[in-house]
């Protein structure tokens, strides 16, 4: 029992000081004509990446703008960005 006590603190722990990417792609699609939505977007991520003294990490903003109603085209440039990030 107490060496199960000390693998699950030992997990914890491990799982606690993981390190944080630097920056982090946060991402949003907006259609043509929602420049304002747009510009709400990427001046939420400014302040979060200039408030120092709570922020762990950087975002970074990834916008794409697509004029179709398709939801499958939608999904293929969720994908595309998704993948682009990965690898």
């Amino acid at each position: 029992m107490f060496l199960l006590w000390k693998l699950l603190c030992f997990t914890c722990i491990l799982a606690l000081v993981r390190p944080v990417p630097e920056k982090i792609p946060i991402g949003a699609i907006f259609t043509p004509g929602t420049e304002e939505q747009q510009s709400a977007f990427k001046y939420i991520i400014h302040l979060h990446n200039t408030n120092d003294s709570q922020a762990r990490f950087k975002v970074e903003p990834v916008v794409e703008v697509l004029d179709s109603p398709d939801a499958f085209k939608m999904a293929r440039a969720c994908k595309c960005e998704f993948l682009s990030f990965m690898g």
